[in-house]
């Protein structure tokens, strides 16, 4: 794997179990070399480190690791209203494929979301 989206990246305490970034580069299936895991999302210390490499051309990141910048301005009250809802367990996520966490599986996650036609979450795991 030469790269690694995670779109579903959390810094809440309750989430640290989960962890993806470690087991995937202790799995071997990340590239050593030329392997980038691009987060979306961080927490205080990723943005600055990002504010820094966008603003500043300074590159703080550790080697393959990268924060996806987006902003979305004015999005509290919906954001807010959406983690209530997944609080009260009224969010039920459809999941289009689960692919198994390797070379293949993982090639063809990235084609299905790529193809924009895929329904449902793309799940690749164990």
């Amino acid at each position: 794997v030469t790269l690694c989206f995670d779109s579903v990246h959390s810094i809440d305490a309750g989430d640290a179990h989960v962890g993806y970034e470690t087991p995937l580069r202790r799995s071997g299936l990340m590239d050593e070399e030329r392997g980038m895991y691009v987060v979306l999302g961080g927490n205080f210390a990723d943005w600055l480190r990002a504010h820094a490499k966008r603003f500043l051309n300074l590159d703080l990141f550790g080697r393959g690791r990268e924060l996806f910048w987006v902003r979305f301005p004015n999005s509290a009250d919906a954001l807010g209203r959406l983690a209530a809802f997944s609080a009260a367990g009224k969010l039920r996520p459809l999941v289009g494929a689960t692919l198994p966490i390797s070379e293949a599986g993982v090639q063809d996650a990235f084609l299905q979301q790529m193809s924009r036609r895929q329904v449902g979450k793309v799940v690749v795991k164990r």
